[in-house]
């Protein structure tokens, strides 16, 4: 059976910011009424049916979901595991490639990036004709299928919608297997904090990875919160990572992240109760 379900925040994520008492999260949406507040199980948000389905392509149908998310899923959430734990093992390079996978993943797989992809796509592809080299017209004779035009050249003058739909969710895994930003994110420094007992714990969204300027920049930071009391970082050097807070100023560094996950949610702010609604409320964009 086919799945229809397509977790753009992964179940293994999400189910880390459920209370105790039902194992449901709290989810904040913003409404033309204003924030409400909803109480959901882990499976029951962060997900569009159909999201990475070739619906114009049968042939592809949902291999995007079960023959790549579902993988990068299943790989990450082991790692996570370990990243929870009081002493984080040394990852093999198997685990080191999963979560940086992982990671490049959350840039790309949200219902408002792969929108994006699809009008970029619908405007270069027609004008990009023009400007074909010698390596995309090898490629396009290697991958050429039956039935498909002679040429590159005749492909773009007739791009149909499924061309679109199918370049899109290409692109999708294309950018979340990137050769050179997976390189990059490989070689950045690396730790997860732990917080003890923090006044407010860290909240997350459908958007919940944080990059504080473009990878090669020096300064850039990543941030993701792995569950309300742990917070991963990954920068160029160990220096850069302990300016985010002092020692011992943990409320800095969470406020710091939960305010930046508010202003760049798409629909969806998590936490683990409605007592942090009014962080939200003055945080989350408002729709316009």
């Amino acid at each position: 059976m086919a799945t229809i379900d397509h977790h753009y925040i992964p179940k293994f994520y999400l189910k880390r910011w459920a209370n105790q008492r039902d194992g449901m999260v709290t989810v904040f949406q913003q409404q033309p009424s204003g924030l409400h507040a909803k109480l959901k199980a882990p499976a029951g948000t962060g997900y569009v049916k159909h999201l990475y389905t070739a619906t114009m392509n049968p042939k592809l149908g949902d291999q995007l979901e079960t023959q790549f998310m579902q993988r990068v899923d299943d790989d990450a959430a082991k790692v996570l595991e370990l990243m929870l734990l009081p002493t984080i093992p040394e990852l093999t390079t198997k685990q080191h490639n999963a979560w940086v996978q992982f990671l490049m993943s959350l840039m790309h797989r949200s219902p408002q990036r792969i929108a994006t992809l699809r009008a970029q796509l619908e405007h270069h592809l027609p004008a990009s004709r023009d400007n074909l080299t010698e390596e995309l017209l090898r490629e396009y004779e290697e991958l050429r299928r039956p039935g498909d035009p002679d040429t590159l050249h005749e492909y773009l003058e007739n791009v149909r919608p499924a061309d679109i739909e199918y370049g899109s969710l290409r692109l999708v895994a294309d950018l979340s297997n990137s050769q050179l930003v997976g390189d990059t994110l490989v070689k950045l420094r690396k730790r997860v904090v732990r917080f003890h007992q923090p006044k407010h714990n860290l909240i997350t969204s459908d958007r919940p990875l944080i990059m504080t300027g473009g990878l090669g920049n020096p300064e850039t930071v990543i941030m993701l919160a792995l569950d309300p009391l742990h917070l991963f970082l990954a920068g160029h050097s160990e220096e850069r990572l302990l300016a985010l807070g002092p020692a011992g100023d943990d409320g800095r560094m969470i406020r710091f992240y939960n305010m930046r996950v508010c202003q760049e949610a798409e629909q969806y702010v998590y936490a683990t109760s409605v007592a942090q609604r009014p962080y939200v409320e003055k945080h989350f964009r408002r729709l316009s």
